[in-house]
């Protein structure tokens, strides 16, 4: 049996990496659209990225909040 210690362990190393895994991929997508200010140069609206962008953005939310889960479960 698992302790609750090392349950919290790996959800915590396991939010760390899905937070920088975001993070890099929120620096990537700035680096395409050539974004260097905070917000200043925002490009045109694009459909396809936005779908993207929204799948993503549920993808890291589900294995933010849901990855406990699954840990949990062993």
């Amino acid at each position: 049996m698992i302790s609750a210690f090392f349950k919290s362990l790996l959800v915590s190393v396991f939010l760390v990496a899905m937070v920088y895994l975001d993070a890099a991929v929120v620096a990537y997508l700035r680096c395409i659209f050539g974004i260097n200010g905070i917000i200043l140069q925002v490009p045109l609206f694009n459909e396809q990225i936005a779908v993207i962008e929204v799948v993503r953005e549920m993808a890291t939310l589900e294995m933010l909040l849901g990855g406990d889960r699954y840990i949990l479960l062993y």
